[in-house]
């Protein structure tokens, strides 16, 4: 797959609509609707640039805030992203701000950009097959307990009171 295949097939994701809610019993729905993953072969992933994916993300992040601008709803969007390490996937999703917590049920480490995330996905040693010689690696970095996570809180644009 080339880099302009690639982003030509995630594209659908940026424009993707997505489950806006206030309630707090719907966190499974919010899950599955508002749940997006990348995969890419290491081939594909030594051609893109963490810059390009990080647009890609930013794009993602303005459509999110312009349909929750559309909406009725006093609510912020938590969006957050991690890697997968074992599929070598990037993951993000996202779920309304009055949840106190990520659905996560290991121990976050939250890191500070979103650069650190693209970064472990592109130089992941997973994106492709687990060869013999990984399983050793995979089962450190498994053993580490903790999941980076990268979070940003999505809000509609203050209104301006023309005095």
């Amino acid at each position: 797959m080339t880099k302009e295949e690639f982003f030509e097939s995630i594209d659908k994701i940026v424009y993707a609509e997505i489950h806006l809610t206030d309630d707090l019993d719907d966190l499974l729905n919010e899950m599955e609707t508002n749940h997006w993953c990348l995969e890419i072969d290491s081939k594909t992933a030594k051609n893109i640039e963490k810059c390009e994916l990080n647009d890609f993300i930013k794009r993602v992040i303005k459509n999110r805030r312009s349909q929750l601008e559309k909406s009725n709803l006093d609510i912020k969007l938590v969006f957050y992203s991690w890697l997968d390490k074992l599929s070598g996937s990037l993951h993000f999703g996202l779920i309304n701000s009055k949840h106190k917590e990520l659905p996560f049920d290991s121990k976050l480490n939250l890191v500070n950009s979103i650069d650190k995330i693209i970064e472990k996905f592109l130089d992941s040693d997973y994106l492709d097959y687990l060869e013999k010689a990984s399983w050793e690696a995979l089962e450190n970095d498994l053993n580490n307990n903790e999941l980076d996570v990268y979070k940003e809180i999505i809000e509609k644009a203050r209104k301006q009171n023309n005095v």
